[in-house]
């Protein structure tokens, strides 16, 4: 049996023992279907999407699954989100994104880079040879109660090195929220690992107990804005605290909430809730005094694996 079949051999036996045949076969169905539309969007529908160094601009801060709709829905809260563009992004998954975008073509704009990264997918899929600095600061500042990697980590390491730059002219954050677990929300933790479950297993997501009904809409989509505005709070603070010329604010992909019946954001789909992402420019200036804070820890594999599951991605 191979690796894959192994997988999903195991993880079908774990929904039946947890939640009996009928979620069984239920995840089985939205599975067929999402590979119907990954085969039909290889095929007919998947384009390739704008790569963000098609694009000059000296800071890029990309918020993780971010809708469109959802950032315009505070677009007055900010006045750097003047006006929310769009774009049609190279990917529908973190994984994806990075594999599509730092690639052989953009190498001379990745060398001359500085990547911050909360996403643990750069352990696999971005290389610290190809960039002129590469922090990936969830080894780092991975808050293990939240599940998930609070955004002023990022910034505090963004800001600090940022400030005393030598050999880069460019720099990419890449903060987590607004993706799940909702930050300090009832729906935090929901069906992110058995400790969120006690003993028993639940490997749906919160977009998957969306999908059955489990969740309100309504109660996901206020703690998914509040997940946004946490990370604009910090980006904020990110523009008050350097110099920059061009910033762009965009997300790696979306969520979908049901269109299509597609919940969440899986690989290899062309729906526009998960490829049409936020472009917005604005610019930095310094106008406050503030202190970084910077920490360093080890991280293991078991670590890495345990991070990427709490984001619903094992």
């Amino acid at each position: 049996m191979t690796g894959s079949k192994q997988s999903l051999t195991q993880s079908g036996l774990q929904i039946y023992r947890s939640q009996g045949l009928k979620q069984l076969v239920r995840e089985g169905f939205f599975y067929s279907y999402e590979s119907m539309l990954r085969a039909g969007c290889s095929l007919f529908g998947n384009k390739k999407g704008k790569n963000i160094f098609s694009d000059d601009w000296d800071v890029l801060l990309i918020l993780d699954a971010c809708r469109v709709d959802l950032m315009r829905e505070v677009e007055d809260e900010y006045s750097f989100l003047n006006s929310v563009g769009t774009r049609w992004s190279v990917a529908s998954t973190s994984a994806e994104w990075m594999k599509n975008t730092f690639t052989e073509r953009h190498r001379d704009r990745t060398e001359n880079t500085i990547y911050v990264t909360g996403n643990p997918f750069s352990n696999e899929h971005a290389n610290a040879d190809d960039f002129a600095e590469f922090h990936e600061v969830w080894r780092d500042g991975w808050d293990d109660d939240a599940e998930t990697i609070r955004p002023r980590p990022l910034t505090d390491t963004a800001i600090s090195r940022w400030q005393s730059r030598e050999d880069a002219d460019q720099m990419i954050v890449h903060y987590m929220q607004p993706h799940y677990p909702f930050l300090d929300s009832s729906l935090a933790g929901t069906g992110l690992s058995l400790e969120s479950w006690g003993e028993t297993f639940d490997s749906r997501n919160v977009w998957e107990l969306l999908r059955d009904g489990e969740i309100e809409q309504e109660d996901l989509w206020d703690a998914y804005r509040e997940n946004l505005r946490t990370v604009l709070d910090e980006v904020e603070l990110l523009l008050d605290t350097i110099d920059a010329g061009t910033v762009a604010i965009t997300a790696d992909h979306g969520n979908a909430i049901g269109e299509y019946g597609i919940y969440g954001h899986p690989g290899g789909i062309c729906l526009p809730s998960l490829r049409n992402v936020p472009w917005v420019t604005t610019s930095a200036t310094q106008v406050r005094e503030y202190e970084p804070k910077m920490t360093r820890q080890g991280t293991t594999d078991e670590d890495v694996s345990n991070r990427l599951e709490a984001l619903g991605y094992r």
